[in-house]
């Protein structure tokens, strides 16, 4: 509903301002003229990839993405507890360690920070049907295709159209290569992570903590850390799957991460755009946001 609002204020040249939640409690993210959760970053990256982060930037960046990893902070919380043994997981999946592994991270159909991403695939799901395509014809290789856990876990904005029934139809056959992992599964996919030789993400930020994490990570869609320096991005199938292939590979194993500078960025993205309003809001849970000051006036120490 907030699309056509916008829409029919782009028609009469009237100025918008939207906005979105932020990874943490009681943060928001804003945007002028354009799609908050699309986080554009452009004007200010420039500058932020220059600069090293300090002692106090760089530690405040390792306790939020260790709290991230358990959940802690986030205004969503999927999980009550959390599968992290690798053992346990690599028995739960099969996993033998005989064979390099591609994960790939499904988004929400439906999510904003999803439409009007595409680039060189039509859509999640033929990005997904690709990509599983390919892996039918590379048995020597292990993909895991970890659905999101929001499918199902948001009350009362279940997704209708799900990524396993839709991967369901389209491959009655799975051949033992390649795993799904449901969205009620509550495997870590940060350990999921530590497990693969490579990431594959369409828009999900996940692909950038991956990268935080030293992980060879490529990009299908037109996330907001893709073409920062620190993914793989190709601008036709084609280069897709040949590099998809080549990274499996390790033909180039001089091409590495660059974790600097994925940190820097992520201390841009996580710390600096997404503004802390606890001062003036509570927020219970996602959609509601209670205020917290008793007057206007209020705001002017805030």
């Amino acid at each position: 509903e907030e699309r056509i609002v916008r829409h029919w204020a782009r028609c009469f040249d009237i100025p918008t301002v939207t906005y979105e939640n932020g990874f943490m409690k009681n943060s928001f993210v804003f945007a002028r003229n354009k799609i908050a959760c699309y986080y554009d970053l452009s004007e200010h990256w420039p500058t932020a990839r220059k600069k090293p982060l300090s002692a106090d930037e760089n530690k405040w960046l390792d306790l939020y993405l260790a709290d991230r990893q358990i959940g802690r902070r986030s205004v969503i919380q999927y999980w009550p507890k959390i599968e992290d043994r690798r053992s346990a997981i690599k028995k739960q999946l099969g996993l033998k360690g005989q064979k390099k592994i591609a994960l790939a991270f499904s988004n929400i159909i439906w999510d904003s920070a999803v439409q009007e991403r595409d680039s060189i695939f039509d859509d999640l799901f033929d990005w997904l049907h690709q990509t599983i395509s390919l892996f039918v014809q590379k048995p020597e290789y292990q993909l895991i295709v970890r659905v999101h856990p929001a499918e199902i876990q948001l009350k009362g904005r279940e997704t209708k159209e799900r990524v396993a029934d839709y991967i369901q139809s389209a491959f009655p056959q799975m051949p033992e290569n390649i795993t799904i992992v449901l969205p009620q599964n509550e495997i870590s996919s940060y350990r999921l992570i530590e497990l693969a030789n490579l990431v594959l993400t369409y828009s999900s930020t996940i692909g950038l903590e991956a990268a935080l994490m030293g992980k060879l990570v490529q990009v299908a869609g037109q996330t907001h850390y893709r073409e920062k320096g620190f993914t793989f991005d190709t601008d036709s199938r084609d280069e897709y799957f040949d590099r998809l292939v080549s990274l499996l590979k390790n033909e180039n194993p001089e091409k590495t991460v660059d974790v600097e500078i994925a940190r820097r960025y992520a201390h841009l993205f996580f710390k600096k755009y997404m503004i802390d309003l606890s001062s003036i809001v509570q927020q219970e849970k996602s959609s509601k946001i209670n205020l917290v000051i008793g007057d206007l006036l209020d705001l002017k120490s805030n």
